[in-house]
């Protein structure tokens, strides 16, 4: 209302300056002693990072940047614990270029489903298919094209969604432009992307606002040439150096130091 009042004033003024005088040192208005909250939106790093003033994440050894989220390896399986959006974890070759990845996928908690990553070529430049996105109520193939803002949708979408602790049976096929999806034996995705196709790129598993396993992943090159040769599970985790994957045995040491910290605080020695 100040607004358009200010705008009345100024119009029918025409070029002539106005002037407005503020007193804040004058107090015209108490505001009633059980009125002591805000709206306050916990997103990005507003608090996180901002407000919390911690060095330690989460104030605790545990968690890595919401950009990254909790990744783990667990009797053989990648774990992803965290509840923030966008959580990629890409390995491979950038080189691969035809080839078909399997794996198994299970919702352990979350809002969504997963995100099956291929042709990664770096952070903007990828596919990944959105299994149970949109609030856990379709499937879709999205795209990510460096200098074009944010990924969208391409190609169909299939109404669906994912059930938790189910585990899932998951086979993605790249040949060339063309790209196809199936869900448990079923095809979710024929799709030949004719207008910004990556031809080329590493392999990933994702999540959005969920928690999720994955286990019994393999890729296997079309092209016979061996530049995705077949690589197993077992022989990804026994490579696999990423800065925001850790095993699940590091958890105790951290929380025994994290205690021993807060019994100094208090004074008490261990």
């Amino acid at each position: 209302m100040f607004a358009a009042l200010l705008t009345c004033i100024t119009a029918s003024l025409g070029a002539t300056a106005l002037n407005l005088e503020v007193q804040p040192g004058q107090m015209l208005n108490t505001i009633d002693e059980k009125v002591y909250g805000h709206f306050f939106e916990h997103i990005y790093h507003s608090a996180n990072g901002g407000l919390w003033g911690e060095m330690v994440w989460n104030r605790s050894f545990e968690e890595s940047p919401a950009d990254y989220g909790l990744w783990f390896l667990e009797a053989g399986d990648v774990t992803q614990e965290g509840q923030g959006t966008n959580l990629r974890l890409p390995f491979g070759d950038v080189a691969w270029a035809d080839y078909e990845l399997t794996l198994e996928a299970q919702k352990t908690g979350g809002q969504e489903g997963f995100l099956i990553l291929f042709r990664v070529a770096g952070d903007d430049d990828f596919y990944w298919y959105n299994l149970g996105g949109w609030g856990n109520s379709r499937h879709a193939l999205e795209r990510g094209v460096s200098g074009q803002g944010r990924w969208g949708q391409v190609g169909p979408s299939v109404p669906g969604k994912i059930e938790k602790d189910r585990w899932y049976a998951i086979r993605v096929r790249c040949e060339g432009p063309r790209l196809q999806v199936w869900l448990d034996g079923e095809q979710m995705l024929d799709f030949t992307d004719e207008e910004h196709p990556h031809l080329a790129g590493r392999v990933g598993v994702g999540t959005w606002s969920t928690q999720a396993r994955f286990r019994n992943l393999r890729v296997t090159s079309l092209d016979g040439a061996g530049t995705a040769r077949t690589q197993r599970w077992g022989a990804f985790l026994g490579g696999l150096r990423h800065r925001h994957l850790q095993t699940k045995h590091r958890r105790a040491p951290q929380q025994r130091l994290l205690r021993r910290i807060a019994r100094q605080r208090r004074g008490n020695r261990p």
